[in-house]
């Protein structure tokens, strides 16, 4: 780790088997790759991440899918460091320690173990509980944790992105590097009218004959009112690149699974699990069509995306 851990002492991580629950409350949040459970929720937890994550709560739950089930542990807050922890990007940043069956992640006031022996499952532990960085921060961070590995188990990705739902009510996703305008292109898209499933993280997941567009409950410029449930098939990947006309080109395979794999975020770091991640990207690339897009501030790109090379 290039700077100080999250937890003071690393090698004194939480026992998964001597957890003390925040309490009684469980919720429900289902979307893809779900129903996630989580148990042992104060009432106060439980009502915040209702509020945070309103459109993908359930009551209860009569499918046949099984739940990916988390429990919600206490641990003092004295076990954790915030030194020299400055700049909005503390709230991003974690730690982890990869096994062959688990992944133990610190961040900002919160541990967590993924259990990947068998179906993922998780404990979390904080010592918050009615603080405002619960919801968004604490526990988002591990959430967003928690789908990624989980769609890498289903063969699918969670992916940094612009999602927009293009002709045909086909998903159009553009990935680039930080700062190839994925929030400029989503605005673009959104002033044309197209529907806009998020300029920040998307899921993918391969279906019988395709792989399907989700888009996830996590923060974005554009986080409408429904997070929660229709699903696009997709039609499109562009690598994106700012420029003063409009172009597409083809690109190659390789180039843009370069790109795609260094946009996975929470999972392409894990050396264990690499090869699986590399697997899933080159799924979907054999199920969609892919580009190289140079795009304007005119917007007229989008004409070039109804016949993708």
């Amino acid at each position: 780790m290039s700077h100080e851990p999250f937890l003071k002492n690393p090698d004194n991580f939480p026992d998964t088997d001597h957890t003390t629950l925040w309490g009684d409350e469980t919720i429900i949040i289902d979307f893809v790759g779900g129903p996630y459970r989580f148990t042992g929720l104060s009432r106060s937890q439980a009502a915040a991440l209702q509020e945070h994550f309103s459109d993908c709560c359930i009551t209860s739950y009569h499918g046949d899918k099984p739940f990916v089930d988390s429990r919600i542990g206490r641990i003092g807050e004295e076990k954790f460091s915030l030194h020299g922890k400055t700049g909005s990007g503390v709230y991003e940043s974690m730690d982890y320690v990869y096994h062959k069956n688990s992944i133990q992640v610190t961040g900002i006031y919160f541990a967590a173990c993924l259990n990947l022996s068998g179906s993922v499952t998780a404990t979390m532990w904080t010592p918050l509980n009615d603080h405002p960085w619960f919801p968004g921060i604490v526990f988002e961070n591990f959430f967003r944790n928690l789908v990624a590995y989980r769609l890498l188990e289903l063969g699918g990705v969670l992916l940094h992105s612009a999602g927009v739902v293009g002709h045909g009510d086909q998903a159009w996703l553009f990935v680039g590097q930080s700062g190839a305008g994925k929030s400029t292109i989503a605005l673009l898209c959104s002033q044309q009218g197209f529907p806009i499933l998020s300029d920040d993280m998307n899921a993918l997941l391969p279906t019988g004959d395709g792989v399907f567009v989700e888009k996830v409950p996590f923060a974005g410029t554009f986080r409408s009112d429904s997070s929660c449930g229709k699903r696009y098939p997709l039609g499109l990947i562009c690598r994106i690149e700012k420029d003063e006309k409009n172009s597409i080109a083809p690109i190659n395979k390789g180039d843009l699974l370069a790109l795609l794999i260094a946009n996975s975020p929470f999972v392409n770091q894990d050396p264990i699990r690499l090869d699986s991640l590399m697997d899933n990207h080159l799924s979907v690339l054999n199920h969609c069509h892919r580009a190289l897009l140079h795009f304007s501030q005119d917007g007229r790109f989008t004409e070039l995306l109804t016949s993708p090379v």
